[in-house]
């Protein structure tokens, strides 16, 4: 009698870890932020994969909200999800995070710290451009959370460096509280130049005045093409003003020869749309009066002048600048191709007279 002996081996179920890196990578970018994240927290092998593919968020917009001294809302979306999550400040130096009615408790903590700390890794893994980052600070937690948070988002995003090679993608940067040139630039400094093209800074204090002259020195300035400075008064000149095709702000002082440079600025750039600030003093009025010319149109308080591009568009439209200066204060610089005339007050006939006059209305 013949025994047969059939050793059988012990069962092992499969799991993720045991797959090659190719399936794996396509599990990866197949999951939304929430199940990368989940996958992550799995084992460390996966944690490991994760950070050594760096798989890209997909953020498109990230706002950070301040709503009070003790809390502070962060609202991240991807083209399928949006991501609500509430940090909230409590006695003893206690700081609960709130997030799809899950909440969990973080002991010897400030939000601020928590907070920054948690949206600069995520960020980390951040590849593809994202539409609009959003800071909002209201004042009375401007002096501790905005800087505190601004400074661990900062280290969050440093945290593993040496793994990321280039800046974070926006399009647009958003600031509302006190402005505060230092975190302001701390943030721009993330952000690639090349990619920004609006930046908005709205200032909720009592403060009538700022000078920001170390933004408008950054990289990121000189590249946006658009900006809109609200709720104070800038002490610069209007020369840091010539490259913006469109924008609105308040200025301090401007002079006649400003005002001319402008206009030359804006017949040269045929991407110029339409740039709108109002000046609190001219220092030369009156010889602003005789050198811009003599007004083509005059309505109640405003007056309107007409000044023909030498250049045509790209799509060989003949165009126009109009400048209105509205109750001597402020200034609306901006850009009419002949298939916009509906856009504007002046009857068809008169435009083609002007846009057909040789040697006239030209710089």
């Amino acid at each position: 009698m013949m025994f047969h002996n059939h050793f059988q081996m012990p069962y092992t179920p499969a799991s993720l870890d045991s797959l090659p890196d190719r399936p794996l990578r396509k599990i990866f970018n197949h999951c939304g932020l929430k199940e990368k994240e989940n996958l992550k927290r799995t084992s460390s092998s996966l944690r490991l994969f994760h950070a050594k593919h760096q798989f890209d968020h997909e953020l498109t917009h990230v706002m950070v909200h301040a709503k009070s001294a003790n809390q502070i809302y962060v609202r991240l979306q991807t083209p399928d999800e949006v991501f609500d999550i509430t940090y909230m400040q409590g006695a003893g130096n206690i700081c609960s995070v709130k997030h799809k009615g899950g909440i969990r408790t973080i002991k010897r903590e400030d939000m601020a710290t928590t907070a920054g700390y948690d949206l600069g890794l995520i960020l980390q893994n951040q590849q593809s451009r994202i539409e609009e980052l959003t800071l909002a600070f209201k004042e009375e937690c401007q002096t501790t959370i905005c800087e505190q948070f601004v400074d661990h988002f900062m280290h969050g995003l440093d945290d593993h460096n040496h793994r990321r090679h280039v800046k974070l993608k926006a399009e647009q940067f958003r600031y509302s509280g006190i402005i505060n040139e230092t975190p302001i630039l701390k943030v721009l400094d993330k952000l690639q130049p090349e990619t920004l093209t609006r930046i908005w800074l709205n200032d909720e204090s009592d403060q009538r005045f700022h000078p920001i002259e170390r933004i408008m020195n950054s990289d990121h300035w000189k590249e946006t093409w658009e900006v809109y400075l609200n709720g104070f008064v800038v002490r610069n000149s209007l020369k840091n003003f010539y490259h913006i095709p469109m924008g609105r702000f308040d200025i301090e002082s401007v002079s006649t020869h400003e005002l001319m440079e402008l206009r030359a600025a804006a017949l040269k750039l045929i991407i110029f749309e339409i740039l709108q600030f109002t000046i609190l003093a001219i220092r030369d009025q009156r010889r602003f009066l005789t050198l811009f010319g003599k007004p083509k149109k005059t309505e109640g308080n405003t007056q309107i002048w007409y000044f023909r591009y030498k250049k045509k568009t790209s799509d060989n439209l003949r165009s126009m600048l109009r400048v209105r200066f509205i109750d001597k204060k402020t200034f609306v610089f901006q850009r009419f191709t002949e298939d916009q005339y509906e856009l504007i007050e002046m009857e068809k006939t008169e435009m083609d007279k002007i846009l057909s006059t040789p040697n006239k209305f030209k710089i």
